[in-house]
């Protein structure tokens, strides 16, 4: 196929037996050694006969393959190495202020801070923290009470429930009791407003006659009026 070819002829001992799979390549091992031939051993039972061609593959160039990493590392450098410290260069001015605003933000914060914590201020924290300190203790003691109290009520809910369950009956009976009550209150309740009424008038009339004779509390009798006039004097 118009491409230049070499064969090789080998000389192997006897007792050497070559799988028909293997491959054989011509290599060496360092820069400066010698070239040899390499032979890949098969897995396959027929082996080669005196006479016949070992498969081959092409040989591994060491310095063609340095130069191929070369080569990659280069494209590497000059696609996207160089163009990103191009790139970070032209930043560098814009990076440099952004520093150098930062740093006087960074000191006038810091300017602040030093006049927030003066000794008075440090004053004022230490006595926020301790009453923070004995708030938290105080809720503590106050969140143990709860827990008690919650077992109380716990405690509580179970005798309820027991109650309620045990008296479920009795419960039920007085119930349908009120009810039968309040029925026969409202079948009742016109006389009962009549005789209240009744008995109101009775008591209004009552409170009457006291006034005009209260001699009768005591068993008299009213005065008679004779309709005769009291003669006047001379």
């Amino acid at each position: 196929d118009g491409k230049q070819r070499f064969a090789v002829d080998v000389s192997i001992s006897d007792d050497f037996l070559i799988p028909e799979d293997s491959l054989a390549t011509v290599t060496a091992s360092g820069l400066l050694s010698a070239v040899v031939i390499d032979i890949q051993a098969g897995q396959k039972g027929a082996t080669i006969p005196p006479g016949g061609v070992i498969p081959s593959r092409e040989a591994q160039n060491v310095l063609e393959a340095v130069t191929a990493v070369a080569g990659e590392f280069s494209a590497i450098t000059d696609g996207t190495i160089k163009p990103l410290i191009e790139d970070l260069a032209a930043r560098v001015p814009e990076i440099a202020k952004n520093i150098e605003a930062f740093s006087a933000e960074l000191s006038a914060a810091g300017a602040r801070l030093g006049e927030i914590v003066n000794e008075r201020n440090t004053e004022s924290v230490t006595s926020t923290l301790q009453n923070v300190e004995a708030t938290s203790e105080s809720f503590a003691s106050l969140a143990k009470d709860l827990r008690a109290t919650r077992n109380e009520l716990d405690a509580m809910l179970k005798s309820l429930r027991r109650v309620v369950a045990e008296n479920e009956g009795n419960v039920d009976h007085a119930v349908a009791d009120l009810q039968y009550t309040l029925e026969s209150v409202a079948r009742h309740i016109d006389a009962v407003n009549h005789n209240l009424e009744g008995t109101s008038r009775n008591m209004n009339e009552f409170s009457r006659q006291i006034r005009q004779n209260p001699a009768l509390l005591l068993g008299g009798s009213p005065p008679e009026d004779d309709g005769a006039a009291t003669p006047a004097r001379q």
